[in-house]
């Protein structure tokens, strides 16, 4: 069974994915743009990976995209 973070993390990975596509981004130019390896990229976009944030902005500002989300206690 999955934890809470991890199906947090699926979710994220797969909104990340279909972003990047559908903006015709090739995982491959954001490996350029960011530096960051192309299969810490794919677990990224798998939720397989506990990233940083600073990783998740990195990525983020690659695809130019931003993040919203609310606080809820």
């Amino acid at each position: 069974m999955k934890t809470k973070q991890e199906e947090t993390r699926k979710e994220i990975g797969i909104q990340l994915k279909e972003l990047r596509e559908k903006r015709g981004i090739s995982l491959y130019r954001v490996e350029k743009e960011t530096k960051l390896n192309f299969n810490t990229l794919k677990t990224i976009e798998t939720g397989n990976l506990n990233y940083t944030l600073d990783n998740l902005i990195t990525y983020l500002k690659a695809i130019n995209a931003r993040i919203s989300f609310e606080l809820e206690d």
